[in-house]
């Protein structure tokens, strides 16, 4: 009752699981956001948040997500968001669409081979139109499978040039 009260007045919403799968056992709990990163961390006591933390790392995650989300209502896009984790930890974390859009967040300026597992899973998976990584990198870059690496900022700056959906 709590959540739909957040729901219902706007200070939360709810992200879905993606539930299709050929090959893989999902996790299918829905993960929660409040409609503020800084409340979040106003609620948790913290007064900083530092870079390179787990804490840095899902506010920015919930920073990206909300930024996609006021794009979407600002545009009146009306496409679903829901996010992919399977049992073994491999994880997506943000689908637009209906595999639209696959996106990676990552709290790094440096992006690794492996950061890409969660994508590489789900296109093995399903058919991805467009699987990205967003970080705290300076430079976009392609992977040799065609996973594409977008600093943050350009990342924004395309969304809201209406260039990803």
């Amino acid at each position: 009752e709590y959540y739909q009260i957040l729901d219902d007045t706007l200070l939360g919403f709810r992200l879905p699981p993606w539930r299709r799968t050929r090959k893989r056992r999902l996790i299918e709990t829905e993960k929660y956001f409040l409609f503020d990163v800084g409340i979040v961390r106003a609620l948790s006591g913290m007064r900083l948040v530092q870079a390179g933390t787990e804490e840095f790392g899902r506010a920015f995650e919930h920073f990206l997500i909300q930024e996609i989300r006021a794009y979407l209502a600002y545009r009146e896009r009306d496409l679903p968001l829901s996010y992919w984790r399977t049992s073994t930890g491999l994880e997506v974390d943000l689908i637009v669409g209906p595999l639209d859009l696959a996106i990676e967040i990552k709290a790094s300026a440096k992006i690794a081979d492996g950061d890409a597992r969660g994508l590489r899973a789900l296109a093995d998976d399903q058919k991805l139109k467009r699987a990205v990584i967003v970080g705290l990198g300076e430079h976009p870059r392609r992977l040799p499978d065609g996973i594409e690496i977008w600093p943050w900022h350009l990342f924004c700056q395309r969304l809201w040039d209406g260039e990803w959906f």
